[in-house]
């Protein structure tokens, strides 16, 4: 197995989302959860390269334009997962026994949870404009693309889910720990939020970049 994270790692592709397997282990995900996730991800490497190809050659380019955002898209929302993990473990977990959580960490939490929304719904948009995109036809490259769209569904659900949990546990935690804390600490949570809603809008910016790009593709 840390073979194949080294080697993803290293990839062209630039898969540099991931932490090595005892890594990902020591933040509390399970062996299968990263196998499950190197699955899905060697299985889009693949069609990339075969779009590449395709790209290359002046073909099919609508297509393999989409399918290439939508991988690019998964593997956002892969790193998002890990770091997700890591911030529940260290609320939830390791400072569970203590009497009063960290309540940087939890608002810090709480924004990357809405962070997450976010992505959620820009990804279920970007699925959209693929499927306008997509030619209803018997070809390869049209069950590969509708493959790809299927496994970012699946995973914005998936993520869909796991938020609702997280609001959950963190709902809980706020009400054990209604005391945020000094008017210093507040100003500090504040430029983390706002430095956070920065990213979040480049993000937003970056998403809109592509769906002009794919229309104009498809006008083209």
């Amino acid at each position: 197995m840390s073979s194949l994270v080294d080697k993803s790692l290293n990839s062209e592709n630039g898969v540099f989302l991931f932490v090595k397997t005892y890594e990902a282990v020591s933040l509390g995900i399970s062996r299968s959860t990263i196998e499950r996730f190197f699955k899905q991800l060697q299985d889009l490497q693949i069609l990339i390269k075969v779009a590449e190809k395709e790209i290359q050659e002046e073909s099919s380019t609508k297509e393999f334009s989409a399918y290439a955002i939508n991988a690019d898209n998964l593997e956002i929302f892969l790193e998002a997962d890990l770091k997700l993990n890591k911030y529940y473990k260290s609320i939830f977990g390791e400072t569970k026994k203590k009497e009063k959580s960290d309540n940087s960490k939890i608002i810090a939490l709480v924004d990357e949870v809405k962070i997450r929304d976010e992505k959620i719904k820009e990804l279920e948009k970007l699925i959209e404009e693929s499927k306008t995109i997509q030619n209803v036809t018997d070809s390869q490259e049209y069950k590969d693309l509708a493959e790809s769209n299927r496994l970012l569904e699946s995973t914005a659900s998936r993520l869909a889910d796991e938020n609702e949990e997280l609001k959950k546990k963190l709902e809980s935690n706020a009400l054990e720990n209604s005391n945020i804390g000094t008017e210093v600490e507040k100003d500090e949570l504040i430029q983390v939020l706002e430095s956070k809603l920065k990213k979040a809008r480049e993000i937003f910016k970056e998403q809109q970049s592509i769906i002009i790009s794919l229309r104009k593709a498809q006008e083209a």
